[in-house]
């Protein structure tokens, strides 16, 4: 079953989401389920969400993102724009 693996990073103090970027497929999930090593936080059908996640734990599983999906170097950009003691990052991963 396809799925894909996103990146969500959100306000509290608005309730927005600041921002989204695709991180990959099949592969790029199961290597945040190495790199994450626990259950999602929330799951239903269809959409499992972890969350909080750290911006090196995001880094880390974009090593192995797909070919349009987030480098490294994105994640660190987006980590010193949106720290995460002030913005909540989450994984999203919908099938």
């Amino acid at each position: 079953m396809a799925s894909d693996l996103s990146l969500l990073i959100l306000d509290p103090a608005t309730a927005a989401v600041v921002c989204e970027r695709w991180l990959g497929r099949n592969a790029t999930h199961d290597s945040a389920l190495d790199v994450l090593d626990r259950a999602p936080t929330s799951a239903q059908t269809g959409l499992d969400c972890w969350s909080p996640v750290t911006p090196e734990e995001v880094r880390r599983v974009a090593e192995h993102s797909y070919a349009d999906g987030a480098t490294p170097e994105e994640i660190e950009r987006a980590a010193s724009r949106f720290p995460a003691g002030r913005y909540v990052w989450t994984l999203v991963r919908d099938y």
